[in-house]
């Protein structure tokens, strides 16, 4: 959850702090400013998926004693 944290927060700086200078980048500025985002997205997801599924295998497993 940190990592996706850490990801959108550092997107939101780009968009808001760097954006001046993101113009020299060229096309690789949408590599950067989305690609933290895609990041953000899958670990944001990841940690889902992971709780989920640790929150259903210990009711399964309280259900089944």
């Amino acid at each position: 959850m940190l990592l996706a944290l850490a990801f959108l927060s550092t997107s939101v700086v780009v968009d808001a702090v760097l954006e001046p200078w993101l113009w020299c980048l060229k096309d690789w500025a949408y590599f950067v400013e989305d690609g933290l985002k895609w990041l953000g997205i899958c670990f944001w997801t990841t940690f889902c998926i992971v709780r989920c599924t640790n929150d259903l295998r210990s009711t399964l497993a309280a259900g089944a004693k």
